[in-house]
Formats: structure tokens, sequence, C-alpha cells
């Protein structure tokens, strides 16, 4: 006994999503979400005399964030505020931990021997 099956296609579409240029207008949405973060960016740059990534400076703002929420607490349990601190100390160590990294990829300056 032979069994058949027949399937339709119905306006099925399959889009190349490589191929697929994005917009102008989500070209400028993500140019102006970008931006703010881009300015500290260069900012931290130009503070710290080296080049800092995007990634380094979220974290920096992650840091400041958590810093400030142990310095100015507005809650009044204790066990909010250590584990604020814990918070805004992980948060400080992990900027330490990408700057020392980031710091033993990039090739030392030797003095030249006269």
């Amino acid at each position: 006994m032979e069994k058949n099956i027949t399937l339709q296609q119905n306006n099925i579409r399959v889009f190349n999503t490589k191929l697929m240029q994005s917009t102008p207008i989500l070209n400028v949405i993500k140019k102006a979400a970008t931006n703010p973060i881009e300015w500290l960016r260069q900012y931290y740059s130009s503070v710290l005399e080296r080049e800092v990534t995007t990634g380094q400076t979220l974290r920096y703002v992650h840091a400041q964030l958590a810093f400030l929420m142990g310095v100015f607490p507005t809650y009044d349990s204790l066990l909010v505020h250590l584990g604020v601190c814990a918070w805004a100390l992980w948060a400080i160590l992990r900027c330490i931990r990408t700057s020392d990294s980031r710091a033993s990829r990039q090739p030392q300056e030797r003095p030249l021997l006269p």
C-alpha cells in the first residue's frame, strides 16, 4: 500500500539576513543610542591617557553606579547595604582586572641604552 502526501507552499518567503541592508532610520537610532557611550569612552581615554574600549567604559560606569549606591544608601536594611557594598567591590575589582589584562597585552616600552 503506497501513501502519498501532497504539501502545498503558500506565500513562504525566505530572507537572507546577510544580504539585507539595515534601513537608514535604524542607523540613526543606533548612532543616537551609542553616542553617549562613545562620548564617555573618549572622556575616559583622555583622563586615563590610554585608549579605553567600549566594554571598559561600561564597566567603569557600572562601578561608579555601584559605588554611589553604596555611599548614598536610600534603604534601611543593613543586609541590603552590605550587598550593595559587595557589588561595588566586585565591580571595581572587575575594572582593575580588565585594566591589568589590557596593560599586559600591550608591548612595554624599553628605554634605549646610551
